[in-house]
């Protein structure tokens, strides 16, 4: 308790912002790389169709992510709370919680399994794109448990102090699902099934260690007891309601991009499609960072929450928004110039790489100042205004995205499809900035501690 109250309380919190959220970027890296590795080697040893195989998938596995984080988040945000009031009863429990919420991911993923053709057809598949997507989808969809899980132990990790734990685990997954597409795809030519194989191999290998040091982890710090302090319903409801506006997020993306895979094979074709699943791979990889800071905000957050240091709120909040700015702005920089680079290392055909580069730039158009919507998002959860911030996750994507995505792909066909993007973040960004301005109007409960005044200056 004394290392996590000296770390949350009196560390610099640009200094805590990068402690905690260096493994996040790894976290996601190795998540998104997964993928990103398939795609680099199906790529550039298969067919442009098995790539557009990938990107039907793409959407199902964002609906696991989501899941992810709705116990990942959920769970160690309460316990971050939990631990800043000392309340180890309650930290138990939700531990608990979050363990039978995990397993809830193996009697879908045999579901999914068994209703996979009906799935990629409802996302668009059709002709070589589907046949590469039922491959693939057939042997991924079993890693799904080891995704969720890995992703909650790394947030459990950071709750617990300790946000370094990921780091082998992320470098021992990654390394493996590179060696492993390697042997498969490139040697074997055995196009999206060995990269399937690849990505099960890895995560279970990585779920594995990764368990073993967070169970030392919890014994080290006395949070495991041999007296079973179970669930119980006030540990589910928080950990919903706190996790559910991160599950949005998530399970949005995974919907809009079934959406958009619909919408572009109705004016552009199956060309479309694998543009789509080539830009997407670096459009998501850009988010890295992006995600991370504002993940890693939030325990920080939460905990100064908890314990009612108020004040120092408000600082993390400010600064996070700050740091999250400059860096963006940088890796929106470097998405420009080098975005044939980058295009091309995920496919071979020049002529899918020239249509791609364009269509990538009008994406990112509104990347500098899309974090200012996610930070606002992780704030919100972290202070208990969860309700907030899943209106703002509804509000993005089902009020705004896919409206304008409809509207503007039926007066530009596929070029206002990718204009849908970068206007969608910046009405995002205005709706949160409203939320947030409005929330800082208004009088905390004497709970809370001191009146939470957030006048953001953007």
């Amino acid at each position: 308790m004394t290392t996590v109250k000296q770390m949350y309380e009196h560390e610099k919190i640009r200094k805590l912002l990068v402690r905690i959220s260096t493994p996040l970027v790894l976290s996601y890296l190795v998540a998104e790389l997964y993928n990103m590795t398939d795609t680099f080697f199906v790529g550039n040893f298969s067919s442009a169709s098995s790539v557009g195989g990938l990107m039907l998938v793409f959407p199902i596995q964002r609906l696991f992510i989501a899941l992810a984080v709705l116990v990942s988040v959920g769970a160690a945000t309460n316990i971050s709370v939990k631990l800043g009031e000392g309340d180890r009863k309650a930290v138990h429990r939700q531990m608990h919680a979050a363990d039978m919420m995990t397993l809830l991911v193996i009697p879908i993923s045999i579901l999914c399994f068994f209703a996979r053709h009906e799935i990629l057809r409802l996302f668009g598949g059709r002709g070589e794109i589907l046949t590469a997507s039922i491959q693939y989808m057939q042997i991924i969809i079993f890693s799904q448990f080891f995704v969720v899980r890995i992703m909650y132990l790394y947030q459990l990790g950071i709750a617990c102090g300790q946000p370094g734990i990921s780091v082998v685990s992320n470098l021992l997954g990654m390394g493996l699902n590179i060696i492993i597409d390697y042997i498969t795809v490139a040697k074997l030519h055995m196009g999206v099934v060995g990269a399937g194989l690849g990505t099960l191999i890895s995560q279970a290998v990585s779920y594995l260690y990764c368990e073993f040091a967070i169970q030392n982890l919890l014994r080290n710090n006395q949070l495991k007891t041999k007296k079973k302090i179970g669930p119980n319903r006030e540990a589910f409801r928080l950990l919903f309601v706190v996790g559910l506006a991160g599950f949005l997020l998530e399970a949005e993306d995974g919907i809009v991009m079934g959406f958009i895979n619909r919408m572009l094979l109705h004016v552009g074709g199956e060309e479309q499609i694998i543009i789509l699943g080539v830009i997407s791979k670096v459009y998501v990889f850009m988010f890295v960072l992006m995600f991370a800071i504002a993940e890693a905000m939030q325990p920080m957050a939460a905990y100064c929450h908890g314990r009612g240091i108020q004040k120092r709120v408000k600082r993390i909040f400010k600064e996070t928004l700050l740091y999250s700015f400059v860096l963006d702005l940088f890796v929106y920089g470097i998405g420009m110039i080098f975005a044939e680079t980058f295009i091309g290392i995920f496919i071979k055909d020049p002529d899918i790489i020239q249509k791609s580069i364009p269509a990538f730039r009008i994406m990112i158009a509104a990347f500098p100042i899309t974090g200012f919507y996610y930070v606002m998002v992780h704030f919100l959860q972290s202070i208990e205004k969860s309700k907030k911030a899943i209106y703002l996750c509804v509000a993005r994507q089902l009020f705004i995205r896919i409206p304008v995505s409809y509207v503007l792909m039926n007066i530009w066909g596929s070029m206002g499809i990718w204009l849908s993007f970068p206007i969608s973040d910046i009405l995002s960004v205005g709706v949160a900035y409203l939320t947030i301005r409005k929330h800082g109007k208004e009088k905390e409960p004497a709970s809370y501690g001191e009146s939470l005044s957030l006048k953001v200056q953007m």
